[in-house]
């Protein structure tokens, strides 16, 4: 008897899910590195007694170094697209941020504004450039 024609699992399917499953874990560990990184900068300001633009300013980087590191690892994860995934891959950052704004401050402001526009910029910034970095071949 024939075997039915269809019953295989398709391969793209599981190629799609490898990579949603890459851009979960790159957001994840965005998120992750985006309140480890804040802690810190909220630690070493506590210390040396800064307040005003320096903790603004810690803040601000903070985030942008975790969208840049979040869109490179979804990217290189899906390996094209990278504006697209550099940009989702900095969404759940932005919900983290908005979480901590209303837990903090009861409202959002314009901190809350630079700071998500922040990330998703160099989230798309970092998605676009690892994928436009080219090997260079050696040749003999």
């Amino acid at each position: 008897m024939a075997a039915k024609i269809g019953t295989k699992r398709r391969p793209e399917h599981a190629a799609g899910r490898a990579k949603l499953t890459g851009l979960v874990l790159s957001s994840a560990a965005g998120t992750a590195l985006l309140t480890g990184s804040l802690f810190l900068a909220a630690f070493v300001c506590l210390q040396k007694d800064a307040s005003g633009w320096a903790l603004r300013l810690s803040a601000y980087l903070c985030c942008a170094l975790s969208a840049l590191t979040a869109g490179c690892f979804a990217a290189k994860s899906v390996g094209k697209s990278g504006l697209l995934c550099g940009l989702l891959a900095a969404v759940p950052l932005c919900i983290l941020l908005l979480i901590l704004c209303l837990a903090m401050y009861g409202t959002v402001g314009k901190g809350f504004s630079i700071g998500c526009a922040l990330m998703l910029f160099f989230g798309a910034l970092g998605g676009i450039g690892i994928l436009n970095i080219r090997h260079k071949r050696r040749y003999k």
